[in-house]
């Protein structure tokens, strides 16, 4: 694992990764997500996008939930097309140098055991 040593690149990870969980955790983001994590995990207590995109109709998101898993999913209008779930070590092969430094910060602030209380 990488070292962090407060770069700028960090804290606008840091507050990418912080305004993505508050907008899906606590202003109710995506309903449908969070229903979904909670039916395969249980309790969230904290989620960070990795990465992911959005088209019409359809959105694939890599999320670093409670600090400890990895969960990849994929969501059209109807239903949800794909779920799986990764470890950080497996996520993390492959990452190119800003992927694993987003992927450092958000285990920083998974580690701070912050709660976003579900709406």
């Amino acid at each position: 694992m990488m070292k962090l040593i407060g770069s700028s690149i960090e804290e606008q990870y840091r507050k990418e990764l912080e305004e993505g969980a508050r907008h899906l955790l606590e202003d109710g983001g995506d309903p449908r997500l969070i229903d979904l994590l909670r039916q395969k995990i249980g309790t969230v207590k904290s989620a960070y996008y990795l990465s992911g995109y959005k088209l019409s109709g359809y959105q694939t998101c890599s999320l670093l939930v409670n600090g400890s898993i990895v969960c990849y999913v994929e969501i059209s209008d109807e239903t949800v097309e794909s779920y799986d779930k990764y470890s950080i070590f497996e996520y993390q092969k492959g990452l190119n140098k800003q992927g694993q430094i987003k992927l450092q910060v958000a285990l920083e602030l998974g580690a701070m055991k912050r709660t976003f209380p579900g709406k």
